[in-house]
């Protein structure tokens, strides 16, 4: 994956938008495995299980992504949710999982809700 300089910093280029998603979620579920297992067995199946499953969901989930542009910001924020959780945890200060999983649950709701409106404003609208 090449480097390139990119207005005034440095861009990584990994192809296209799947190819994107793929290596950025790879060393996700890397990090989140070894920081979960204690034996090197369990970490090696549980990223080549994350990379087979991410590798078959990344067509539908960039095609639904795709058609619905907020959730792009929604997915980025639970990245920074759970960043800022594993950051506060490696500095010994605990949230409560069930905060950060009721705060993406609400989230993801109030999402739901926009994508169906949106879907039924759509419907109604007249052809023009």
């Amino acid at each position: 994956m090449p480097l390139f300089l990119h207005q005034g910093g440095l861009r990584l280029d990994c192809g296209s938008t799947r190819g994107r998603s793929i290596w950025c979620f790879r060393w996700i579920s890397i990090i989140t495995a070894i920081g979960m297992a204690e034996d090197l067995e369990v970490m090696i199946a549980a990223v080549v299980i994350a990379m087979i499953v991410m590798y078959m969901a990344a067509g539908p989930v960039g095609a639904f992504i795709a058609a619905h542009p907020t959730t792009k910001m929604l997915a980025l924020a639970f990245l920074v949710l759970i960043g800022v959780a594993l950051v506060a945890d490696g500095f010994e200060f605990h949230i409560p999982r069930g905060y950060i999983y009721f705060a993406m649950t609400f989230a993801a709701g109030v999402e739901a809700f926009n994508v169906m409106a949106r879907r039924n404003r759509r419907r109604r609208r007249p052809p023009a």
